[in-house]
């Protein structure tokens, strides 16, 4: 019974294995999906809106441009730097690439070379890739080709501007032409006052407004006083305002420092000077400075005596001294007797040489006119120093046995 049961079960089993088997026969498996011939890559984040908002624009300011009939420059990339010193580049190339003639786009025309989209945001730096230049001369300056230097093919300024998502940004590129001194040399540089997305501009296109003539340049004459130095850009106080001073192509004679007086030969430019030569004049020491100011001049004396005890001149007196530069003689009145007596002076030191000679007169009026002119002389014949403050000179001398005495005069 047992076995029986056994062998009963695993018929059982067996049957239906293999009408599951049939089943799942009579089932159709479902064809394989065709793969795609190419798998696409997935978008990037491109930086750049939908609609055009950023031009780049090509001038020319003035400067030596009147030289030359024809100046082509040919550009051949265009470089914005978003953001700060680590920020992206992004670099393109100008939508005109045969070469620009910048003759046409002197003052305020501009010729556009790109537009397009870019990232909203602040840039801080703009380059443009010149790769070739060239310059024809007038006819009165023989017709020839010119010699243009580029300091670099890569024309770099710091110049900061914003792209707004709603609004177009237009920025002018200004190069130009300097004359290099006396040398017949031209160079090609950028002009970083007259760039920047604040300039006024004239749309012009290439092969307009060639019969513009540009107007020649003044060449002016400034004194002032360097407060910044920046490379090849000063700030120089001129008349009590600050200027900004380009001497790129300059002559400079003597060392710039902050502080030093200086005279500027060159063009006087909307909001800036073209520097062609600078004098550097060098700072007077304090010595010097006084020696200047004591000679040749009428100082009329108000005390004088012990430094900690000065006594003032009498009413009715004048006593006076004049430091002749060109005779190396003192001369004045003693209050009663005019006098005159030699000096030299080196540095903030004064020395009477020899006696003082005076006139013989006796006066009695006021009351001890006498006494205060023998002090007075005696002081000046025991002189040692000087010096000169807000118009004002003093003198100083004495020995070990009378001491320091000091005579104060102003100026008259």
């Amino acid at each position: 019974m047992f076995t029986f049961t056994k062998y009963m079960v695993i018929v059982i089993v067996t049957l239906s294995v293999l009408f599951v088997s049939a089943c799942t026969e009579r089932v159709p498996t479902p064809a394989p999906k065709p793969l795609p011939t190419s798998t696409p890559a997935p978008s990037p984040e491109l930086p750049y809106v939908e609609d055009e908002n950023f031009r780049f624009l090509i001038s020319d300011d003035v400067n030596a441009i009147h030289d030359f009939e024809h100046v082509y420059i040919t550009i051949s990339e265009i470089g914005v730097q978003h953001g700060g010193e680590s920020g992206n580049w992004a670099i393109f190339p100008p939508d005109i690439t045969e070469p620009i003639d910048l003759k046409p786009l002197v003052g305020e025309n501009a010729l556009e070379i790109w537009n397009g989209n870019l990232a909203p945001g602040e840039y801080s730096k703009v380059f443009i890739y010149v790769s070739s230049v060239n310059g024809t001369l007038t006819e009165a300056l023989g017709s020839r080709e010119a010699n243009i230097n580029l300091p670099s093919e890569k024309l770099h300024i710091i110049k900061p501007f914003t792209i707004s998502e709603n609004t177009i940004t237009s920025f002018v590129y200004d190069v130009t032409v300097i004359k290099a001194g006396q040398s017949g040399q031209y160079i090609l540089k950028p002009q970083i006052a007259q760039s920047g997305e604040d300039q006024e501009f004239k749309l012009t296109k290439q092969g307009e407004g060639k019969r513009e003539k540009p107007e020649k340049p003044d060449r002016l004459e400034f004194k002032g006083t360097i407060e910044t130095i920046d490379g090849a850009i000063w700030t120089v106080n001129i008349e009590g305002e600050s200027r900004t001073v380009d001497v790129i192509v300059a002559e400079i004679d003597g060392e710039p420092s902050e502080g030093l007086h200086v005279k500027i030969e060159g063009i006087k430019r909307k909001g800036y000077i073209v520097a062609e030569k600078v004098e550097i004049e060098e700072l007077e020491t304090k010595e010097e400075s006084a020696e200047v100011t004591l000679k040749d001049k009428i100082w009329v004396l108000e005390r004088f005596g012990e430094p900690e005890n000065l006594i003032d001149v009498l009413d009715g007196t004048d006593i006076t001294i004049e430091f002749v530069s060109t005779e190396g003689t003192a001369k004045g009145s003693a209050g009663c007797n005019s006098y005159f007596c030699d000096y030299e002076v080196d540095g903030n030191q004064l020395s009477i040489i020899g006696p003082i000679i005076i006139s013989s007169a006796s006066c009695t009026e006021p009351e001890g006119i006498m006494d205060q002119e023998q002090q007075f002389l005696k002081i000046l014949g025991q002189a040692e120093t000087y010096e000169v403050e807000d118009e004002q000179l003093y003198i100083s001398g004495g020995n070990v046995f009378v001491g320091d005495k000091v005579l104060v005069f102003k100026l008259d």
